[in-house]
């Protein structure tokens, strides 16, 4: 940090999930820099704590005016290695006390892959962005259930604009049609 003391920093903010801010100074010295870089504890990750067996569950569901999805990404570290399934959950209505609501009911595996370390790295930027996930009043909900013995989370977003559980499956599975 030293040679930004006598140079000029220039900040650009994130705009997307996937696009990272970029710094520059005088010098030809650039600095990758993420949001999420300013959080506390940014360098650690639920991944990182898996022994062996241990495992990550990560339940999506999305509604909005025209339509209503649900998966799931399961995580397991097997012989000091990460494989992750991808799942299409089925939802089904049901109803209790006069109230119906559309449930997930059923799970069915899609595929399965090893893990590289590019997709570690976008779990990890993953994870980091569930934490500061709001709502900004879109009318698409996604909801977010994230499980380990290590860290369990429930978030919504409303920002119409995080997109992370579909950046994740992209990473993870490449582009797979999803059933729902």
């Amino acid at each position: 940090m030293k040679s930004f003391i006598h140079g000029i920093l220039f900040l650009y903010c994130l705009t997307s999930f996937a696009e990272p801010a970029r710094a520059s100074h005088k010098t030809d010295a650039d600095l990758l820099i993420t949001k999420e870089s300013f959080l506390p504890g940014h360098r650690k990750n639920t991944l990182s704590k898996l022994q062996d067996d241990d495992s990550i569950s990560i339940s999506f569901q999305s509604y909005g005016c025209f339509h209503a999805t649900a998966s799931k990404i399961l995580i397991n570290k097997q012989d000091g290695k990460y494989y992750a399934s991808l799942y299409d959950v089925k939802l089904e209505y049901a109803t209790a006390n006069s109230f119906t609501t559309m449930v997930p009911r059923v799970d069915s595996i899609l595929k399965t892959v090893a893990l590289t370390k590019v997709n570690i790295d976008d779990f990890i930027r993953f994870e980091r962005g569930l934490g500061i996930v709001r709502d900004n009043g879109c009318t698409t909900i996604d909801s977010y259930q994230f499980r380990s013995k290590y860290r369990n989370l429930d978030r919504t977003d409303g920002s119409c604009s995080w997109g992370g559980f579909n950046f994740l499956r992209k990473s993870f599975f490449g582009e797979i049609e999803l059933v729902n």
